[in-house]
Protein backbone atom coordinates (compact mmCIF):
# COMPACT_ATOMS: atom_id res chain seq x y z
CA UNK A 1 0.00 0.00 0.00
CA UNK A 2 0.66 3.37 -1.09
CA UNK A 3 0.67 6.57 0.93
CA UNK A 4 0.98 9.70 -1.12
CA UNK A 5 1.30 13.42 0.09
CA UNK A 6 2.24 16.74 -0.79
CA UNK A 7 3.70 18.89 1.95
CA UNK A 8 2.56 22.43 1.93
CA UNK A 9 4.30 23.56 5.19
CA UNK A 10 8.10 21.64 5.73
CA UNK A 11 11.12 20.54 4.24
CA UNK A 12 12.46 17.23 3.13
CA UNK A 13 14.80 17.45 6.51
CA UNK A 14 11.37 19.03 9.08
CA UNK A 15 9.97 16.05 7.70
CA UNK A 16 12.72 13.04 8.07
CA UNK A 17 13.20 14.38 11.47
CA UNK A 18 9.18 14.24 12.79
CA UNK A 19 8.59 11.07 10.81
CA UNK A 20 11.33 9.63 12.38
CA UNK A 21 10.36 10.78 16.16
CA UNK A 22 6.76 9.83 15.95
CA UNK A 23 7.48 6.54 13.65
CA UNK A 24 10.45 4.94 14.31
CA UNK A 25 10.88 1.83 17.10
CA UNK A 26 7.72 3.01 18.66
CA UNK A 27 4.45 1.78 19.32
CA UNK A 28 0.64 2.87 19.53
CA UNK A 29 -2.03 0.64 20.85
CA UNK A 30 -0.54 -2.38 20.50
CA UNK A 31 0.82 -2.05 16.93
CA UNK A 32 4.64 -1.36 16.66
CA UNK A 33 6.23 0.52 13.97
CA UNK A 34 9.65 1.32 12.53
CA UNK A 35 10.90 2.35 9.21
CA UNK A 36 12.72 -0.08 7.39
CA UNK A 37 13.87 2.10 4.34
CA UNK A 38 14.19 5.29 2.84
CA UNK A 39 15.00 6.85 -0.34
CA UNK A 40 14.84 10.16 -2.39
CA UNK A 41 18.27 11.90 -2.28
CA UNK A 42 17.39 15.12 -3.19
CA UNK A 43 15.06 18.29 -1.54
CA UNK A 44 11.85 17.66 -3.35
CA UNK A 45 11.42 14.17 -2.58
CA UNK A 46 11.44 11.70 0.16
CA UNK A 47 10.03 7.76 0.76
CA UNK A 48 10.04 5.53 3.55
CA UNK A 49 9.41 1.64 3.83
CA UNK A 50 7.26 1.31 6.92
CA UNK A 51 7.02 -1.82 8.68
CA UNK A 52 4.18 -2.48 11.65
CA UNK A 53 3.24 -5.64 13.77
CA UNK A 54 1.09 -7.00 16.24
CA UNK A 55 0.03 -10.15 17.72
CA UNK A 56 -1.61 -11.59 14.70
CA UNK A 57 0.22 -9.76 11.75
CA UNK A 58 2.65 -7.94 10.44
CA UNK A 59 3.52 -6.07 6.93
CA UNK A 60 4.71 -3.02 5.53
CA UNK A 61 3.39 0.23 3.57
CA UNK A 62 5.13 2.89 1.87
CA UNK A 63 4.98 6.92 2.27
CA UNK A 64 5.78 9.09 -0.39
CA UNK A 65 6.25 12.63 -0.06
CA UNK A 66 6.47 15.28 -2.38
CA UNK A 67 8.38 18.72 -1.80
CA UNK A 68 8.00 19.49 -5.64
CA UNK A 69 5.69 22.33 -5.85
CA UNK A 70 2.66 23.99 -3.76
CA UNK A 71 -0.93 22.97 -4.09
CA UNK A 72 -2.89 25.51 -6.60
CA UNK A 73 -6.03 25.66 -4.87
CA UNK A 74 -6.39 25.92 -1.03
CA UNK A 75 -6.42 22.16 0.60
CA UNK A 76 -9.67 21.26 2.10
CA UNK A 77 -10.74 18.83 4.64
CA UNK A 78 -12.22 15.58 4.38
CA UNK A 79 -13.22 12.85 6.79
CA UNK A 80 -11.75 9.65 5.70
CA UNK A 81 -14.05 7.00 4.51
CA UNK A 82 -16.12 5.13 7.35
CA UNK A 83 -14.92 1.27 7.96
CA UNK A 84 -17.10 -1.28 9.88
CA UNK A 85 -13.67 -1.76 11.89
CA UNK A 86 -14.22 1.80 13.09
CA UNK A 87 -16.37 0.93 15.98
CA UNK A 88 -13.57 -1.24 17.28
CA UNK A 89 -11.02 1.69 17.10
CA UNK A 90 -9.53 3.10 20.34
CA UNK A 91 -9.37 6.32 18.69
CA UNK A 92 -11.71 8.55 16.93
CA UNK A 93 -11.76 9.09 13.27
CA UNK A 94 -10.50 12.40 11.70
CA UNK A 95 -10.02 14.64 8.82
CA UNK A 96 -7.76 14.58 6.37
CA UNK A 97 -6.38 17.55 4.66
CA UNK A 98 -6.30 16.88 0.82
CA UNK A 99 -5.85 18.26 -2.80
CA UNK A 100 -9.35 19.65 -3.89
CA UNK A 101 -10.73 17.69 -7.04
CA UNK A 102 -10.56 19.25 -9.79
CA UNK A 103 -6.58 19.91 -8.85
CA UNK A 104 -6.38 16.09 -8.13
CA UNK A 105 -7.70 15.54 -11.67
CA UNK A 106 -5.06 17.99 -13.19
CA UNK A 107 -2.30 16.48 -11.84
CA UNK A 108 -3.56 13.32 -13.26
CA UNK A 109 -3.87 15.02 -16.49
CA UNK A 110 0.09 16.41 -16.00
CA UNK A 111 0.85 12.84 -15.14
CA UNK A 112 -0.39 11.02 -18.47
CA UNK A 113 0.63 13.73 -20.19
CA UNK A 114 4.22 12.73 -18.91
CA UNK A 115 4.18 9.09 -18.57
CA UNK A 116 1.23 7.32 -19.76
CA UNK A 117 0.49 3.90 -18.02
CA UNK A 118 -2.81 1.78 -17.35
CA UNK A 119 -3.62 2.84 -14.28
CA UNK A 120 -3.66 6.84 -15.55
CA UNK A 121 -5.86 5.89 -17.85
CA UNK A 122 -8.60 4.37 -15.46
CA UNK A 123 -8.37 7.15 -13.65
CA UNK A 124 -9.30 9.34 -15.97
CA UNK A 125 -11.78 7.02 -17.04
CA UNK A 126 -13.30 6.88 -13.68
CA UNK A 127 -13.51 11.12 -13.14
CA UNK A 128 -15.25 10.89 -17.25
CA UNK A 129 -17.95 8.33 -15.54
CA UNK A 130 -19.24 11.72 -13.17
CA UNK A 131 -18.73 14.19 -15.95
CA UNK A 132 -21.03 17.03 -14.39
CA UNK A 133 -19.10 16.93 -10.89
CA UNK A 134 -16.45 19.18 -11.57
CA UNK A 135 -15.90 22.63 -13.24
CA UNK A 136 -14.02 21.52 -16.89
CA UNK A 137 -12.48 25.24 -17.09
CA UNK A 138 -10.25 24.89 -14.23
CA UNK A 139 -9.35 21.72 -14.61
CA UNK A 140 -7.50 22.51 -18.00
CA UNK A 141 -6.38 25.84 -16.78
CA UNK A 142 -4.65 23.61 -13.87
CA UNK A 143 -3.32 21.28 -16.26
CA UNK A 144 -1.48 23.68 -18.38
CA UNK A 145 0.12 25.86 -15.20
CA UNK A 146 1.00 22.20 -13.66
CA UNK A 147 2.53 21.55 -16.87
CA UNK A 148 4.07 24.86 -17.49
CA UNK A 149 5.51 24.69 -13.72
CA UNK A 150 7.22 21.20 -15.45
CA UNK A 151 8.86 23.37 -17.64
CA UNK A 152 6.60 20.62 -19.97
CA UNK A 153 4.84 22.94 -22.78
CA UNK A 154 1.25 21.45 -22.68
CA UNK A 155 0.08 19.66 -26.16
CA UNK A 156 -3.46 18.18 -25.41
CA UNK A 157 -3.68 16.99 -29.20
CA UNK A 158 -0.88 14.80 -28.51
CA UNK A 159 -2.43 13.37 -25.26
CA UNK A 160 -5.20 12.87 -27.31
CA UNK A 161 -2.71 10.73 -29.88
CA UNK A 162 -1.28 9.47 -26.85
CA UNK A 163 -3.89 7.97 -24.90
CA UNK A 164 -5.31 6.21 -28.36
CA UNK A 165 -2.13 5.03 -29.52
CA UNK A 166 -0.64 3.96 -26.35
CA UNK A 167 -0.15 -0.16 -25.57
CA UNK A 168 -1.14 -0.54 -21.75
CA UNK A 169 -0.53 -2.90 -19.44
CA UNK A 170 -4.07 -4.60 -18.79
CA UNK A 171 -3.19 -7.44 -17.17
CA UNK A 172 -2.08 -5.29 -13.97
CA UNK A 173 -5.54 -3.51 -14.21
CA UNK A 174 -7.21 -6.41 -14.22
CA UNK A 175 -5.10 -6.94 -11.15
CA UNK A 176 -5.69 -4.23 -8.93
CA UNK A 177 -9.36 -3.80 -10.16
CA UNK A 178 -12.33 -5.50 -9.42
CA UNK A 179 -13.46 -7.18 -12.04
CA UNK A 180 -17.37 -5.76 -12.29
CA UNK A 181 -15.50 -1.95 -12.32
CA UNK A 182 -13.24 -2.82 -14.96
CA UNK A 183 -15.27 -2.01 -18.44
CA UNK A 184 -13.10 -2.97 -21.49
CA UNK A 185 -10.03 -1.59 -22.92
CA UNK A 186 -11.69 -0.10 -25.92
CA UNK A 187 -14.62 1.66 -23.76
CA UNK A 188 -12.22 2.82 -21.42
CA UNK A 189 -10.09 4.73 -24.34
CA UNK A 190 -13.24 5.96 -26.42
CA UNK A 191 -14.91 6.95 -23.07
CA UNK A 192 -10.85 9.08 -21.81
CA UNK A 193 -10.70 10.08 -25.71
CA UNK A 194 -14.66 11.63 -26.10
CA UNK A 195 -14.95 13.46 -22.45
CA UNK A 196 -11.68 14.97 -22.54
CA UNK A 197 -11.88 16.99 -25.71
CA UNK A 198 -12.44 19.71 -23.92
CA UNK A 199 -8.61 20.28 -23.02
CA UNK A 200 -7.92 20.87 -26.90
CA UNK A 201 -10.40 23.75 -26.32
CA UNK A 202 -6.90 26.80 -25.00
CA UNK A 203 -7.60 29.90 -24.70
CA UNK A 204 -5.24 33.12 -25.53
CA UNK A 205 -3.93 32.95 -22.04
CA UNK A 206 -3.74 29.33 -21.82
CA UNK A 207 -1.64 29.53 -25.25
CA UNK A 208 0.41 32.16 -23.58
CA UNK A 209 1.49 29.97 -20.93
CA UNK A 210 2.00 27.03 -22.95
CA UNK A 211 4.12 28.86 -25.11
CA UNK A 212 6.34 30.29 -22.24
CA UNK A 213 6.96 26.74 -20.60
CA UNK A 214 10.36 26.57 -21.59
CA UNK A 215 11.46 29.93 -20.73
CA UNK A 216 9.69 31.04 -17.95
CA UNK A 217 9.81 34.42 -18.88
CA UNK A 218 5.95 35.41 -18.33
CA UNK A 219 5.57 34.37 -14.24
CA UNK A 220 3.81 37.22 -12.99
CA UNK A 221 1.14 36.57 -15.91
CA UNK A 222 1.18 32.60 -14.71
CA UNK A 223 0.72 33.75 -11.12
CA UNK A 224 -2.04 36.35 -11.67
CA UNK A 225 -3.80 33.54 -13.26
CA UNK A 226 -3.20 30.80 -10.35
CA UNK A 227 -4.21 33.29 -7.75
CA UNK A 228 -7.39 33.74 -9.84
CA UNK A 229 -8.16 29.86 -9.77
CA UNK A 230 -7.53 30.03 -6.00
CA UNK A 231 -9.70 32.70 -5.06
Amino acid sequence: MDLDFTSTTIDRGEFKSQLTSVLHSKNYYGISFRINDEWGGSDDSYGAVIGYSHKWNSNTFNIEVSFREKPTLPVVEFPILAEVYFRYCQFESFGVPCLQKVEVLAEKIRASFQRLRGRDLFDLYLFAATPGSYDKSKVRSLAVIKCWNSKDPFDPNWLMAKISKEKYDWNDLQRLVRSNMLAPQKKVIGTVLSHYKYLTNLDRDLERIVADSKSHRDSAFVAGLAQQLAN
